[in-house]
């Protein structure tokens, strides 16, 4: 019977593949995508998370900081002067890819805040008032900006 090769071992998590994961889930908060573009399972990053304090605590800074990009995304469209386009194809990719990003934000900002989502019961109509107030106060605050500019202007 022939000997089994054992398969190459992967270096470990070294410090540039943290600093790699640790960027792409900042940027994109996603951990799947942030594992491959360190070349790593993601497997081992969960591992990682278990297994390493400060390593935890860096994650967690990193999701929060993907976390809030994606929010302020969301709000730059939401303030934003209409669709780009006039393609009603275009403007329902759009349309879903906001919804797609408030169903993320609404999923996993307690965790990122440090509460398991269930321990925080949020009636949807409830949250999509106080993002419309809060939208609507960015407006008057941009408004009362403009006004202020051109007032001193």
């Amino acid at each position: 019977m022939a000997a089994r090769k054992s398969p190459a071992k992967r270096p470990g998590w070294t410090k540039a593949a943290r600093s790699v994961f640790l960027a792409e889930l900042a940027e994109t908060a996603n951990v799947a995508a942030s594992a491959r573009k360190a070349g790593m399972p993601v497997s081992s990053v969960y591992a990682l998370r278990i297994k390493s304090p400060e390593f935890r605590l860096d994650w967690s800074e990193a999701l929060a900081e993907g976390y809030a990009r994606l929010e302020a995304s969301l709000l730059e469209a939401a303030l934003g002067k209409g669709p780009s386009t006039a393609d009603p194809d275009a403007m329902k990719r759009e349309a879903a890819r906001h919804r797609l990003g408030l169903s993320l934000l609404a999923q996993h900002r307690p965790a990122v805040k440090g509460m398991a989502p269930a321990a925080r019961k949020v009636d949807p109509a409830q949250l999509k008032a106080r993002i419309l107030d809060r939208i609507a106060l960015m407006h008057k605050r941009a408004e009362a900006a403009k006004s202020d500019v051109a007032s001193h202007g």
